[in-house]
């Protein structure tokens, strides 16, 4: 399963986001596009990939959330 989510840097201050400190159990991986280090208001997607429990019941094509 993949978690999908749009991350903004609300500081004054140039953010760095350190996918390396996302895990948790479950987690399998953790990335983000396009960027993984941020300026003041500047927005970047997370995906996070976790251990799948359930089978799949369908695939759809994903609206990048930069888009909105």
């Amino acid at each position: 399963m993949v978690s999908i989510g749009v991350v903004t840097n609300i500081s004054k201050q140039t953010v760095a986001l350190l996918e390396n400190s996302c895990h948790s159990a479950h987690v399998v991986a953790v990335a983000s596009y396009p960027s993984t280090t941020l300026i003041p208001n500047e927005r970047s997607e997370m995906f996070v990939m976790f251990e799948r429990v359930n089978e799949r019941t369908s695939y759809k094509k994903r609206v990048s959330l930069l888009d909105k």
